[in-house]
């Protein structure tokens, strides 16, 4: 890599460098640039000279933006497809991780692999570098995926750019746990999506990901000051899942605490059987729980009064 006194920070020089040489550009000088440049701005550069700019430095460079450390599984390989050439064809590369070592190889027609991923270059930078998280990418549309989901969320969660903190900046990289997911992200995806592309999403894919993160977290949303007397377990029954068996959780508020039970092993004081769709919808505060009462979105059993009570428990994000 050629010696510079001072870092692209605009994406117009990124591009004229990374056009002079690739190799020329560091993985943490990509993603301060993607992180400071408007998303429409990307957007807008999406099929031209981000592309190219994703094929070279990304794509030509993966494993620089892998820490093969983190794949903790058996060895896997990982097709990554950049979609969204004039002519309809895809870019690909298999990544191949085994937990020490990452190779990656350039291949023309459909490769062997244990499992894909395939987005477009901007969707594929934000991921790459940090911006965007693997399963919210997939439940707006971002990322396309092929096998285990949970196998492909925790690849993806490999991709690591040294020097950037989290979200753009300089410093210490924080690291990108694939399993956590922000509420409030959550939110605002689920808020752009139509109800028919979120019980799509939500019927397979990522749906185990983004429910048992949902439920881990709830402690984090508790408010003790409402909660201190309340000692009293609420079923959970999430159906929409493409083979039709419902997910079923337990919750038990124990006087400012909440934490999961196993089905099964308490009495519920209240049980509640709701679409995964609309119970993302509720959590993330973009539906009215008595409306979808109100509908039959939303099935309750047991105290209903106590029920009502429950939004007023939690701080929905938004």
């Amino acid at each position: 890599m050629r010696s510079r006194t001072t870092p692209p920070t605009t994406l117009d020089a990124l591009v004229a460098l990374a056009t002079a040489d690739p190799h020329a550009v560091s993985p943490a000088e990509l993603a301060a640039v993607v992180a400071a440049t408007p998303l429409e701005r990307l957007r807008t550069a999406a099929r031209g000279a981000l592309r190219d700019l994703a094929i070279d430095v990304v794509l030509g460079r993966l494993t620089e933006f892998v820490d093969p450390g983190r794949w903790t599984g058996d060895p896997v390989r990982l097709a990554l497809r950049l979609t969204g050439r004039a002519d309809g064809g895809e870019d690909v590369v298999v990544l191949s991780l085994d937990g020490v070592t990452a190779s990656a190889t350039r291949v023309q027609d459909g490769p062997a692999a244990d499992l894909e991923i395939a987005a477009d270059a901007l969707d594929l930078l934000l991921l790459v570098t940090g911006q965007e998280h693997p399963a919210l990418l997939f439940l707006r549309g971002g990322l396309h995926l092929q096998g285990d989901p949970n196998v492909a969320i925790a690849a993806a969660g490999c991709f690591h750019v040294p020097g950037l903190v989290l979200g753009g900046g300089n410093g210490d990289r924080a690291d990108l746990d694939p399993l956590a997911i922000d509420a409030a992200a959550v939110a605002r995806v689920v808020k752009d999506l139509s109800d028919r592309e979120l019980r799509e999403r939500m019927a397979g894919g990522v749906r185990d990901v983004i429910l048992g993160e949902i439920f881990a977290r709830f402690a984090d949303h508790l408010r003790r000051d409402r909660t201190a007397a309340v000692e009293a377990a609420i079923a959970w029954r999430i159906t929409g899942r493409e083979d039709g068996v419902p997910d079923q959780y337990v919750t038990l508020i124990d006087r400012g605490s909440v934490r999961l039970l196993e089905p099964g092993t308490t009495q519920p004081r209240v049980s509640i059987q709701v679409e995964a769709a609309d119970f993302l919808r509720l959590v993330t505060g973009n539906a009215n729980p008595a409306m979808m009462f109100m509908r039959r979105r939303i099935t309750v059993r047991g105290d209903l009064g106590f029920a009502a009570q429950l939004t007023g428990m939690f701080v929905i994000p938004n």
